[in-house]
């Protein structure tokens, strides 16, 4: 390869490189939306770490007492018959 042509392939591959650096974020929120579970409250992907309780996914954030809104993430709590998720406190009032 002559100077000439090593300039046009380093061109090349800078056009190429920065094309794919557009096309990341289209795809990593692809893959995330596909991919990962989604929050029973929130609707959004649970990118890092997931509450598992009553069978659904939350992020520990959206996992909350129906009448205070107080986060359960770690604290004890109980579903009604219509399963709305309660603290024992507001449970028992």
């Amino acid at each position: 390869m002559t100077a000439g042509s090593w300039r046009l392939w380093g061109e090349q591959q800078r056009l190429i490189q920065s094309q794919l650096m557009k096309l990341i974020p289209a795809f990593e929120g692809y893959y995330a939306g596909n991919t990962l579970e989604q929050c029973s409250v929130c609707s959004k992907p649970i990118m890092e770490r997931i509450l598992r309780a009553t069978g659904k996914a939350y992020h520990p954030h959206c996992f909350t007492c129906v009448m205070c809104h107080r986060s359960l993430d770690g604290i004890p709590f109980t579903v009604d018959a219509g399963g709305l998720i309660h603290c024992i406190e507001d449970f028992h009032k």
